[in-house]
């Protein structure tokens, strides 16, 4: 057995990390045709599923898509039954956008299958172990929040606005043109 070096061990992780993503990205445009949405408006739901209701404004921010793209989504989300227009209680000005039950039912079914397989596979982890990745991930997180905003500051520093009309692949496929040149993430 080869014992790697540290540097080799940062490229292996790096580039695990990449094919992580991959796979992940996989996942969730499966999900996505389960439910029948597109990639977009399955993300979009997934955000209000995670964080909670918030105003369209807030969920293009999170998202990454344009306020007019947004109102696109929710309507979208609203016609099949997963996402809902509610006045907020505190601010009546503000609408928010809020998941349905159906939604939690119908994302939650598929999403219990795929976090009892990877609580089975972190069970066998010591709690250190368990920290270690947390930590890691947390870090992965903030790292890809920083690289988004900055790819989006050399997309906006170009003068090219991204078209809400492109699919989801174009989209990424952009991205991945862009990392290709600033290197991978991790």
């Amino acid at each position: 057995m080869t014992r790697e070096t540290r540097d080799e061990l940062v490229t292996s992780v790096r580039d695990e990390v990449r094919a992580l993503n991959i796979a992940a990205d996989r996942v969730e445009g499966t999900i996505a045709e389960l439910i029948d949405l597109n990639r977009s408006d399955a993300r979009s739901l997934d955000m209000l599923l995670v964080y909670g209701p918030m105003t369209a404004g807030a969920l293009a921010e999170a998202t990454g898509l344009s306020t007019g793209a947004i109102t696109s989504v929710v309507d979208r989300l609203q016609s099949a039954g997963y996402a809902e227009r509610q006045r907020d209680r505190a601010d009546r000005r503000r609408v928010l956008v809020v998941p349905t039950e159906a939604a939690a039912r119908t994302v939650g079914d598929v999403r219990a299958e795929i976090a009892a397989a990877g609580a089975y596979a972190l069970r066998r982890a010591t709690k250190e172990q368990l920290r270690v990745i947390r930590d890691f991930l947390r870090n992965e997180r903030a790292l890809n929040h920083d690289q988004a905003a900055r790819l989006q500051q050399r997309l906006e520093a170009t003068g090219s606005e991204p078209d809400s009309n492109h699919s989801e692949d174009a989209a990424l496929d952009q991205h991945a043109d862009d990392e290709a040149g600033a290197g991978p993430a991790a």
